[in-house]
């Protein structure tokens, strides 16, 4: 899930030149406004707080979803 959120390499090594957002991914677009002008650093840096918000919310309702699909046995019950 995460791999799948940072997607970079190769969406920005496939995107043709003139059709530039054919590919445009979250990241390659974070990577756009931060890195190529007009440098907009600040606006760069709201996206990535967002970005680790929502990744902060899925991770947690990921492991709060865990718990249902994992069945841990208890010690008492170990088998030798």
């Amino acid at each position: 899930m995460l791999y799948a959120m940072q997607s970079f390499n190769a969406p920005y090594v496939l995107q043709n030149r003139e059709q530039r957002e054919g590919l445009l991914f979250y990241m390659v677009y974070l990577y756009q406004v931060a890195f190529e002008p007009p440098y907009r650093m600040g606006y760069a840096c709201a996206l990535c707080v967002i970005f680790m918000g929502i990744l902060t919310l899925l991770v947690f309702l990921f492991f709060q979803l865990t718990r249902r699909w994992v069945y841990y046995v208890h010690e008492e019950h170990v088998y030798s």
